[in-house]
C-alpha cells in the first residue's frame, strides 16, 4: 500500500517555539504573561483581566527566522543521486507571528477582552538544499516532508472577576482556525538506489492544502493581594487540530497503466491532538522602577501525544471518497488512512525576566530563559524535531501620551543533537532498537534520524499600543 508520512516541526508562537523550542516572552514582550494584566490577558491570564484599571490595547508582530542543518541519513547514508555520502539538508524557515489583544475594566470587580494569536505555527523548507542540488526532490528529507506550513489562530474571549480583595478568577472559550499545506515525496516500492529507470524515478508526490476549525479553552487565577507580589497560573486547553481540503497526487510512469505519469484530484485530511499548557509566573517591584519575575510553561505532550492516540492522522481519498489506485489508471492502492508517528513526552520551559521604567517615557526589559526537549531521541527526524535550548530576548519601548511603540531581538542558541539507531531506521523488533509499525513500515522506509542536527533561531519585533 502506498503511503504519504507526513511529518514536520512546529513553533508556539505566543512563546515562539519549534517543537517545543522556546523564546523567552516573544510575543507581547518579555513581561507579558500570567503575572500581567494587560491587553494581551485573555491569551496569557484571563483571571489577570479583572485586575485592569482601564482599557488598552496592542499589536505585537514578530518574525521569527528558524535555520536548521541536518546530516541525518537514509538509504545506508548514501545518495542515490551521486553515490557518495549524503552532504547536509538545510531547513530555513521564517514564520510571521502575531498577538491582538484589546482589554478593559467594565465593572469595579470586572473586566473583559479578546486576543487573537496564532498561537500554534510551524513547519519545515528543505527545498534549501546544498550547492549543485536542485530543489525540491533531491535532498535526502523529501520522505520526511518537502515542505510543510502549518498555521492555527487563536480567537479567545475572556472575562476576569475579582472573588474576593486581591483574588481574581477568569476563563473564556477559544476558537481555533487550522490550516495547513504540505507538499510531500515517497518512494512507495522502497526501491530507491536501485537504479530503476534513475534513482527518483518512483516518487510519486501528494500536493495539498486542508482548512477547519477547532474549540478550546482558557482558564486562570491571578493574585495582586501581597503587593509588591503578583502571581498568575493559567491552562490552556487547546484540544485537536482538525482541517479538510483538497489536493492532488501525482503518481510516476513507472506505477501507472497508461504511458506516462497520472494526476489525481485528492480529497484530504489532516488532524491530530496539540498539547494543554499550565503556565505559573511571579513579578515582584524591587522598586517604583525595577520589576523582577520568574515563571515556567509546563506542555503537557505526552498526555496527549506519547503513543498511537497523539499520532497525525493523513486522510487521502479520490474526490468520489474512493481509495486512489486502479480505478485511477495507478498500480499500487495509496492508503486513505495514513498517520505519522509523533512520539512526544512533556517538557517544561522556565524563564526569568526583568523590566526598568527608565522614565515615563522609557521602558526598556529582558528575559532569558532555558527550554527542553519534547522529542525523544528515538523519534528524532529532520522533520519531528525539537531541540534543548536557551534563549534571551531585550525590548524597548517609548510612550507618547496614550501612545506606546517598540522593538524587540530574541535568539536562542539550540544545543546540537547527534542522533543513532532511532526508531525511523528500524527494521525488525530484534535489533535491540525501538520498534513500532508506525515508525518503520517495510516501504516505504521513511527518512533516518541517525546523523546530526543543529540550528538557530532569531526573532525580530515591533509592538504599538495604546490606553485609552
Amino acid at each position: 500500500m502506498h503511503r504519504f508520512p507526513l511529518l514536520f516541526a512546529c513553533l508556539w508562537s505566543a512563546t515562539a517555539s519549534a517543537g517545543s523550542i522556546t523564546a523567552p516572552g516573544v510575543i507581547a514582550g518579555p513581561d507579558s504573561g500570567p503575572a500581567k494584566a494587560d491587553a494581551a490577558s485573555a491569551h496569557y491570564n484571563p483571571a489577570a483581566l479583572g485586575a485592569l484599571t482601564g482599557a488598552t490595547s496592542m499589536l505585537d508582530v514578530q518574525i521569527a527566522n528558524i535555520r536548521i542543518d541536518a546530516t541525518s541519513t537514509r538509504n545506508g547514508g548514501i545518495d542515490p543521486n551521486t553515490g557518495n555520502a549524503y552532504g547536509l539538508s538545510s531547513a530555513r524557515v521564517q514564520v510571521p507571528a502575531f498577538m491582538l489583544g484589546v482589554a478593559a475594566k467594565v465593572h469595579d470587580k470586572v473586566g473583559i477582552g479578546l486576543s487573537i494569536t496564532d498561537a500554534y505555527v510551524g513547519g519545515g523548507d528543505y527545498t534549501h538544499l546544498e550547492e549543485g542540488t536542485e530543489p525540491p526532490f533531491t535532498g535526502h528529507q523529501r520522505y520526511a516532508g518537502v515542505q510543510t506550513k502549518l498555521v492555527t489562530v487563536h480567537i479567545i474571549p475572556a472575562v476576569g472577576v475579582n472573588v474576593l480583595d486581591g483574588i481574581h478568577v477568569g476563563g473564556g472559550p477559544k476558537i481555533v482556525m487550522d490550516m495547513i499545506d504540505a507538499l510531500q515525496a515517497s518512494d512507495p516500492l522502497g526501491s530507491e538506489g536501485v537504479g530503476i529507470d534513475g534513482p527518483y524515478s518512483m516518487d510519486s508526490y501528494l500536493a495539498a492544502s486542508a482548512s477547519g476549525m477547532h474549540m478550546g479553552w482558557n482558564v486562570g487565577l491571578y493574585v495582586d493581594r501581597f503587593e509588591p507580589v503578583r502571581l498568575g497560573v493559567t491552562w490552556e486547553h487547546n484540544g485537536t487540530f482538525e482541517a479538510e481540503g483538497t489536493g492532488t497526487v501525482m503518481v510516476p510512469n513507472a506505477l501507472t497503466t497508461v504511458d506516462g505519469s497520472v494526476t489525481v484530484d485528492a480529497l484530504t485530511e489532516v488532524s491530530f491532538p496539540l498539547p494543554d499548557v499550565l503556565r505559573f509566573w511571579v513579578d515582584t517591584d524591587l522598586n517604583e522602577k525595577l520589576t523582577v519575575g520568574a515563571g515556567m510553561d509546563h506542555q503537557m505532550w505526552s498526555a496527549c501525544c506519547g503513543g498511537p492516540e497523539g499520532d497525525i492522522f493523513i486522510g487521502v481519498t479520490s474526490t468520489d471518497g474512493d481509495a486512489i489506485g486502479a480505478a485511477d489508471d495507478i498500480v499500487l492502492e495509496i492508503g486513505t488512512d495514513n498517520y505519522s508517528p509523533r512520539r512526544l513526552w512533556s517538557s517544561s520551559n522556565y524563564s526569568a525576566a526583568v523590566s526598568y521604567q527608565q522614565s515615563d517615557k522609557l521602558w526598556l526589559g529582558g528575559r532569558a530563559g532555558y527550554n527542553q526537549n519534547a522529542v525523544p531521541n528515538y523519534a528524532v527526524s529532520a522533520t519531528n524535531l525539537d531541540f534543548e535550548n536557551i534563549g534571551a530576548m531585550m525590548a524597548g519601548r517609548y510612550t507618547m501620551g496614550k501612545l506606546t511603540v517598540g522593538l524587540s531581538y530574541a535568539k536562542f542558541m539550540l544545543f546540537e543533537r547527534v542522533i543513532t539507531n532511532s526508531a525511523w531506521d528500524v527494521r525488525d523488533e530484534e535489533d535491540g532498537h525501538y520498534a513500532d509499525d508506525r515508525f518503520s513500515p517495510k516501504t516505504p522506509f521513511k527518512a533516518s534520524a541517525n546523523g546530526t542536527f543543529k540550528g538557530d533561531v532569531d526573532v525580530f519585533g515591533v509592538r504599538i499600543s495604546a490606553d485609552f
